[in-house]
């Protein structure tokens, strides 16, 4: 069965910076790495309404589920076959308004989560973020909307 994940990242473009965690669980080429937030989608949810629920999990924030605007979808595959192994759908919320709610909360009561959560310049992504980040985060600032297919062993 395939598993649904969201992955959303949360930007301010007047200062130039996104959030994003650094993930302690989770598959092991995310564990160590910095993402966007995100996770599993339970059954029968909403899209938008994972995204939110996760971003509340994660940072402590709540969203509505229409300020995550759908960016694309990442369709990881079997090398062996190409089945479709996931899909994650990709998110972005564009807000400073939210992003200062996130650094006040993380300035009053630390990291929600028991994982490292961070606004990032976007000019300097650190060394150990998910190979995939820079160019998922780039494809979500862009005006059109996107669809990757990869291929994982």
């Amino acid at each position: 069965m395939k598993i649904v994940y969201v992955l959303g990242f949360l930007c301010d473009l007047s200062t130039g910076e996104v959030l994003l965690i650094e993930k302690k669980r989770g598959p092991q080429y995310v564990v160590g790495r910095w993402n966007g937030l995100g996770g599993k989608v339970n059954e029968g949810e909403e899209l938008q309404d994972a995204m939110s629920r996760k971003f509340l999990e994660e940072a402590g924030v709540v969203t509505s589920s229409r300020e995550w605007e759908p960016r694309g979808l990442l369709q990881v595959c079997q090398e062996s076959d190409g089945k479709p192994i996931c899909d994650i759908h990709v998110f972005r919320c564009v807000s400073s308004e939210i992003m200062n709610t996130v650094k006040t909360t993380l300035r009053e009561r630390g990291n929600p989560a028991d994982e490292t959560i961070r606004p990032i310049p976007l000019a300097a992504m650190p060394s150990n973020v998910v190979p995939n980040v820079p160019w998922l985060l780039a494809a979500s600032l862009d005006q059109t909307l996107c669809s990757f297919r990869a291929n994982y062993v």
